[in-house]
């Protein structure tokens, strides 16, 4: 079983879905199902993903993938977009619900105390209904960064053009 291919695999169908929400077995048919003749047996590849050392490599291939209190499975992609315009559009936009993460839009519901953790702006006040997974926080303030970078370089040419 080759660790790398179905790393590559998961991380295809994190980006296919973007945020993903579901038992365990349905995951693996779709993973299974992106390998094609190259996929190991649902039981080899069940074993696989439930071992956290596999979760924590899977941050390194920008892939979010954890089991929530509610029993289920999450699969977010942490690809931060490289165009600012596409970053700024995805900081605007706030969720219907509370509930929810603003990275990866997944509803909590109920669970939301649990499952998201507050975000804090860079004075650490409370972003108000801002709220984040964990996983997801990190690919949050990255996109966050990136636009603050581009804002001080625009606001850098602007004061050298007057």
């Amino acid at each position: 079983m080759d660790e790398h291919k179905i790393y590559a695999h998961v991380q295809a169908v994190a980006r296919q879905f973007n945020a993903w929400r579901g038992t365990l077995p349905s995951l693996i048919e779709f993973i299974r199902y992106s390998m094609k003749a190259d996929a190991p047996p649902a039981d080899r590849l069940d074993n696989f993903l439930r071992r956290e050392t596999t979760q924590r490599a899977l941050i390194g291939y920008e892939v979010g993938f954890w089991r929530a209190t509610d029993k289920t499975y999450r699969l977010v992609s942490l690809a931060v977009p490289s165009d600012p315009a596409v970053a700024q559009r995805r900081l605007n936009y706030r969720p219907l619900s509370t509930n929810q993460c603003r990275w990866c839009h997944i509803d909590e519901r109920s669970l939301m105390s649990l499952e998201l953790k507050p975000e804090l702006d860079i004075h650490r006040n409370l972003v108000p209904a801002s709220f984040l997974h964990p996983v997801c926080m990190h690919s949050w303030l990255l996109m966050r960064a990136l636009l603050d970078r581009e804002s001080s370089k625009s606001a850098k040419t602007k004061e050298s053009l007057m």
